[in-house]
């Protein structure tokens, strides 16, 4: 866009700005509306029937996506170095926050 060229080089690089939440936490709530909102297209009726174990240890649990889509890798097993790439990109690419202190953030 002519408008970010402008605001935007290599000596003042743009960022993103992020909320990180409690991994487990995010899980919870994700369980909980994708078992309840039916008007959402990633809707799973077959939630509602499972308890927080079942969905933990079932295929329907995310798998570290903001690692696999930071790192272009959507299946497969993630390794260590992975993990430094993702961690690698947010240092560079994002101003951090956190959910559980978002006031401050």
């Amino acid at each position: 866009h002519k408008m970010t060229s402008q605001i935007f080089s290599p000596r003042n690089p743009g960022r993103m700005f992020t909320l990180f939440r409690h991994p487990i936490d995010r899980s919870l709530s994700m369980y909980y509306y994708l078992a309840r909102a039916s008007w959402d297209p990633h809707y799973n009726p077959n939630l509602a029937k499972m308890s927080i174990e079942q969905y933990a240890k079932s295929r329907y649990i995310e798998n570290n996506w903001l690692t696999r889509f930071l790192v272009d890798k959507p299946g497969g097993k993630l390794k260590h170095s992975d993990m430094l790439l993702a961690k690698k990109i947010i240092k560079f690419k994002c101003l951090v926050g956190l959910y559980d202190d978002i006031e401050v953030s």
